[in-house]
């Protein structure tokens, strides 16, 4: 996720306009009351923040997309952002208890968080600012909380695979180590998909972060830590892969044919996870469909790993568009729904394209687009690829939990 889609995500509002901050002390309570009078009076205002506190988290955090959120300029979302800030600063002083403080300094991260990503005026002093009052409150839990918070935003900004990605948890380390798994859940599953789209350059790297975690989560007891304890060992596994055999299972094809997988040792094959539903998947097959015929006859294989959960859907795709090679459908339902090949790889954005050699070692997990053509003219140097006019690259993948059609 870049930068601009990071600010995207958390940021579509309008202007705020609902609080002035005097609301807050709207009427006044003597003692004359009574202390039933002021009691009722802390109520309705503890009612009242607690409400504009929820009121201003659909704001940054709205659910779904907002299309008017398109046509407001770029001054015009910074002035936003900024009413925003100045509100959740108004409420933190007036929130009544501890969790409330918290899900305003949440917000409050968002909300400079996006700022960055604008590059607004003054935003390095407006968060050290931040981070310098929750320092004097005292609160050294939520303070730690907000600065996981922060660091969990950067790496989304940063991208897919970036190094700096990995030197900013290298440089927080001792942050996340130290803090309780509770305060870190989300920042984990950042950092697992950062690793699931670590570049070639940054795999080996970006492995060695995963080790370190598989050994913590295996220590946690929690639902969560198991779930992401089973996500890091199947990245782990699929970035291993390379001079390692890869393991597929099944013994028959989506067609009702006999398959053995351990036959295809001493060719080349190109294992596909795809699904009918994604698009980039689909914009890859006129090249495949060209290698595959150039390539076959001299001991090239393919073999498509269908992840669609809809089998009357991948049926009648076949039908339609009859494709040259193997196609494996393994998705159950049950306690471990899914395709089992891509679970156990954490296959969860496709297309993924692993290249195999004759000894039946991985040579690529990223075997793609041109880098495909260039692994396999290498693979068989004496044999012509046909010269045709070249397509546009279709890079983006699509999650495995798009909706099929």
């Amino acid at each position: 996720m870049t930068r601009d889609r990071l600010v995207q995500y958390f940021f579509t509002a309008l202007l705020v306009t609902f609080f002035g901050s005097a609301a807050l002390n709207s009427r006044e309570v003597s003692a004359a009351d009574g202390p039933s009078a002021v009691a009722d009076e802390k109520e309705t205002t503890e009612k009242s923040v607690s409400q504009k506190i929820a009121d201003l988290k659909a704001e940054v955090v709205p659910k779904g997309r907002r299309p008017e959120a398109a046509n407001v300029t770029r001054d015009e979302r910074v002035a936003t952002l900024q009413a925003q800030l100045k509100l959740a600063e108004e409420l933190q002083a007036a929130a009544p208890n501890a969790a409330d403080r918290r899900e305003v300094a949440l917000l409050q991260v968002l909300i400079l968080s996006n700022l960055e990503g604008f590059r607004a005026e003054g935003i390095k002093e407006q968060t050290t600012t931040f981070l310098e009052s929750l320092e004097k409150a005292g609160d050294a839990s939520l303070l730690r909380q907000v600065r996981l918070k922060f660091l969990e935003l950067k790496l989304a900004a940063a991208g897919r695979g970036p190094v700096n990605a990995f030197a900013l948890l290298e440089e927080n380390r001792k942050l996340v180590d130290e803090a309780p798994y509770e305060d870190k859940v989300s920042l984990i599953s950042s950092i697992i998909q950062l690793a699931n789209f670590a570049l070639p350059a940054q795999q080996e790297q970006a492995a060695k972060l995963l080790d370190s975690y598989v050994v913590y989560l295996r220590t946690v007891e929690d639902q969560r830590a198991g779930r992401q304890l089973a996500a890091t060992e199947g990245v782990l596994r699929r970035l291993r892969l390379p001079g390692q055999e890869l393991t597929l299972v099944g013994d028959v094809t989506a067609d009702g044919s006999p398959f053995n997988w351990s036959s295809h040792q001493g060719k080349v094959v190109l294992v596909d996870f795809w699904a009918t539903w994604c698009g980039p998947c689909i914009a890859e097959f006129p090249r495949m469909t060209k290698l595959y015929e150039t390539y076959h006859e001299h001991g090239f294989e393919i073999v498509g790993v269908s992840v669609d959960s809809n089998r009357k859907s991948l049926d009648t795709f076949l039908e339609k568009k009859k494709l040259p090679w193997t196609i494996l459908h393994d998705h159950s339902e049950g306690a471990n729904p899914g395709s089992a090949n891509a679970r156990h790889y954490s296959i969860n954005s496709i297309p993924r394209m692993i290249l195999i050699g004759r000894d039946f070692k991985v040579i690529s997990i990223n075997a793609r687009g041109k880098e495909l053509e260039e692994l396999l003219k290498k693979e068989f140097p004496n044999v012509a690829l046909p010269m045709e006019d070249e397509s546009k690259e279709t890079r983006p993948e699509g999650k495995l939990s798009s909706k099929e059609n």
